[in-house]
């Protein structure tokens, strides 16, 4: 049986707890940066026919600089011998010159500029250029998604295998590459090492789960999961990494709340302060009581979805209980406006006081937030929407990604980009053209007063009627 996601990302507490002590054991700094895993294997090192495949080069040990090179090299003697699957790409000079451009041009760790893209008609949605001095990004199975950190090159199989902790005794016998056919039976050495869980970890994993004292049969005591602050972060915004899919998220618990109209606004984007950045999303559903909020929208483990498939006579649409957090990566403060049978709450929560905590005896049930009881024209004063009968307003300020660019050399602050809320309004249409929810008795509207798009007339309009 596999466990549960929810299981599994409790027991992510324990492996971050023993992170340092694994470390430790192994000889190996807190943080290992790309130049501490691959230095060693540089192009610039040497050369030699690779041995695997002809009219290829592949490259040479240089000495190890790092206690990771070390620990991957088993301290064995490599230096002047050729590396298991260094095998370099034969890059056109075209190639070659395209990517020094970019080691030139580019920001280390961030996907090329769409300026870059355009100069070189690259269509690749990601090409990131890596940084030699942070570690590195998750690496997928292609590998023409990096750039080497200072040489104009993807990275060969042998540096992927060390990235992923591979050790270099470990030899890949598939091909490099699969085509037509052989993609049926053989999965080349990029994928391979790109789908694998990285050994290291899968140590620390089993050491985790390993333990003598647990496998007494007598004198046993009962004992817990703790539940640090960072929790929050873990399941939080790190693990909602897409801004449209957190906006998405929130309008998808409108809709299973029951609502038939959901206005997405953003508001005061012009402004300076960050702290005036808002984004609210109000809508007409059934909204909450306060044993709601505190039994069931506070439970980090809570899901209607795990209980019952439908409510409101809707099958469920929204993911299972990721909304509050998609609040979290959204901005950094949330207040929250719900109304139910005529009674209304606001909840109030700073996420920065859950976070930069270091004292791992503070558990995420030690930090105070604020519920009371509210009156309509306080709703009304503070987000500028009224709640009739039923529904529930969620105001996040203090937002965390800049969703338009401005002409701060302009004494008006012209919008000079608006991309990211064109990528959002796509983002909910297709919610509504795909029949993720029945849209006929469910709008959304998308508001945004700080832009004058003139091809669009209005960002004031209703999504499901927008060609």
């Amino acid at each position: 049986m596999v466990p549960k996601k929810e299981n599994l990302r409790i027991f992510v507490e324990t492996i971050i707890q023993n992170r340092a002590n694994f470390f430790k054991s192994k000889n190996l700094k807190d943080t290992i940066f790309l130049n501490d895993a691959i230095s060693d294997l540089l192009k610039s090192n040497g050369t030699k026919e690779s041995p695997d495949t002809k009219s290829f080069q592949a490259g040479i040990y240089t000495e190890a600089t790092s206690s990771y090179q070390k620990l991957m090299r088993q301290s064995k003697p490599l230096t002047n011998k050729i590396a298991d699957s260094h095998r370099f790409a034969k890059h056109r000079i075209e190639t070659i010159e395209k990517f020094q451009y970019i080691l030139d041009n580019g920001i280390a760790n961030k996907n090329i500029s769409n300026k870059i893209k355009e100069k070189f008609n690259i269509k690749k949605r990601t090409v990131v250029l890596l940084c030699k001095s942070s570690p590195t990004p998750t690496l997928t199975t292609l590998p023409d998604d990096y750039i080497h950190y200072c040489e104009p090159r993807i990275l060969t199989v042998r540096e992927y295998a060390r990235i992923q902790s591979f050790p270099d005794s470990y030899e890949f016998k598939v091909g490099y590459t699969t085509g037509g056919e052989r993609r049926k039976i053989d999965v080349p050495r990029y994928t391979k090492i790109g789908n694998a869980i990285p050994p290291l970890f899968a140590e620390q994993v089993g050491n985790c789960f390993k333990g003598d004292d647990l496998m007494k049969t007598s004198d046993c005591e009962g004992v817990y999961f703790l539940s640090h602050v960072n929790i929050k972060n873990i399941i939080g915004k790190e693990l909602i990494n897409d801004d449209n899919v957190a906006v998405m998220e929130l309008v998808k618990n409108s809709y299973d709340a029951g609502a038939k109209k959901v206005t997405v606004e953003f508001k005061n984007l012009k402004s300076k302060d960050k702290k005036d950045h808002q984004i609210i999303i109000a809508d007409d559903g059934m909204g909450m009581s306060k044993e709601d909020i505190l039994h069931k929208w506070l439970n980090l483990a809570y899901s209607i979805k795990r209980v019952q498939n439908a409510q409101n006579n809707r099958l469920q649409a929204s993911n299972k209980g990721i909304g509050r957090f998609s609040c979290d990566r959204l901005g950094k403060q949330l207040d929250i406006y719900t109304k139910q049978n005529s009674k209304a709450y606001h909840l109030k929560i700073n996420w920065e006081d859950f976070e930069n905590i270091e004292d791992y005896s503070v558990q995420i049930n030690e930090i105070p937030m604020q519920l009371r009881e509210v009156f309509d024209r306080e709703i009304k004063k503070d987000t500028s929407y009224k709640i009739n009968k039923n529904g529930t307003i969620v105001k996040i300020s203090y937002l965390r990604t800049k969703w338009i660019k401005l002409n701060e050399d302009n004494l008006f602050n012209d919008v000079l980009n608006f991309q990211k809320i064109v990528s959002l309004k796509s983002t909910l249409e297709k919610l509504i053209n795909k029949s993720q929810v029945e849209s006929d008795n469910f709008k959304i509207f998308l508001k945004a007063d700080d832009i004058d798009d003139k091809t669009e007339e209005s960002y004031n309009r209703l999504l499901s009627k927008v060609t």
